[in-house]
């Protein structure tokens, strides 16, 4: 006769293992890490249900993000219900595009902090106690130092025209929107936050950007930094947006992003320009490269063209027949321009 089956070490690790010769049962260790989490989770819930909540006016927070807003209204001398209004109201989140709630069940999600002057102790206190926040708006302050480990559910940051000289996003792996623009960023590592969707890294000192960790994106601006080369292999979701002038590019290949319908690469160092894998192209910014040709056949919904300060002498324009906008140079010479369209010359 066969024993029988004995249980794998898995299983008999979750269960009562019982004490010989006691009578007595003991957890075994994935069941006290079961146990153990079980209770974590049962201990916030209960102090969640039963912390101190406070009214500003008819809105009411749990103790720790009510304390920001009064630690707010004492640094700014603001009443309290001015504060609120001024960084979770309606009109703020409105001008950062935020369309969810800002404060939700006791906790503020949404806080926009823009042009508030603070310092980096500041902002620490007020992460401090906002831990649940999921949008963060930081423009036009003077930091130089962003610690957003208080802060692991943020998806949309926003914290451009500050003095950021580093920006580690290990903290917030569920961003989907960073705008970190007009910093001081020399690197900018992406691996923490692969399901971002926008990237706006503009005027800081990037000299190499990898796309890699980020195959989502589907709007980039990284204009105004050190850029020799841009690979956008790695982002072939690639649809609305890619600024990427006054950098250092001499070969663009928009092979990768088929679906792109603007596209800013002025004031580079481009000699060629070819449009054939971009066949939704609707804006087209090349001003100011080295282009003495501009091939249009591959782009016939462009509505929008800005081509000045190039070495172009002849532009045909049969194949943009939808074209309301031109900007060129006043010696090029201009074949089959759509009816209506506006041109300037220089």
């Amino acid at each position: 006769m066969s024993d029988p089956q004995q249980p794998s070490n898995e299983s008999s690790t979750n269960q009562l293992q019982v004490v010989p010769h006691t009578g007595l049962a003991k957890l075994g260790a994935g069941a006290k890490k079961l146990y153990s989490r079980m209770t974590s989770d049962l201990l916030r819930e209960q102090a969640l249900s039963t912390a101190v909540r406070h009214s500003i006016g008819d809105t009411w927070l749990y103790e720790p993000d009510y304390f920001a807003i009064q630690y707010l209204a004492r640094l700014w001398a603001e009443h309290d219900i001015d504060v609120l209004e001024k960084v979770c109201g309606t009109e703020k989140m409105t001008n950062i595009n935020w369309t969810a709630p800002s404060i939700q069940a006791g906790r503020i999600l949404a806080i926009c902090l823009d042009d508030s002057n603070l310092s980096d102790e500041n902002l620490q206190t007020i992460l401090n106690t906002t831990r649940q926040l999921r949008c963060l708006s930081l423009i036009k302050n003077q930091l130089s130092v962003l610690d957003l480990t208080p802060v692991p559910n943020l998806t949309d940051l926003r914290c451009w025209e500050n003095q950021l000289t580093v920006l580690d996003l290990t903290p917030v792996p569920n961003l989907t929107e960073l705008w970190c623009g007009e910093n001081q960023l020399t690197v900018l590592d992406l691996t923490p936050v692969p399901n971002l969707t926008k990237l706006w890294c503009w005027e800081n000192q990037l000299t190499v950007l990898d796309l890699t960790p980020v195959p989502n994106l589907t709007n980039l601006w990284c204009s105004k930094n050190q850029l020799t080369v841009l690979d956008l292999t790695p982002i072939s979701n690639l649809t609305y947006l890619l600024w990427c002038s006054e950098n250092q590019l001499t070969v663009l290949d928009l092979t990768p992003v088929p679906n792109l319908t603007f596209l800013d690469c002025s004031e580079n160092q481009l000699t060629v320009l070819d449009l054939t894998p971009v066949p939704n192209l609707t804006f087209l910014q090349c001003s100011e490269n080295q282009l003495t040709v501009l091939d249009l056949t591959p782009v016939p919904n462009l509505t929008k063209l800005w081509c000045s300060e190039n070495q172009l002498t002849v532009l045909d324009l049969t194949p943009v027949p939808n074209l309301t906008e031109l900007i060129c140079d006043a010696r090029v010479r201009l074949f089959n321009l759509p009816a209506g369209c506006s041109v300037t010359r220089f």
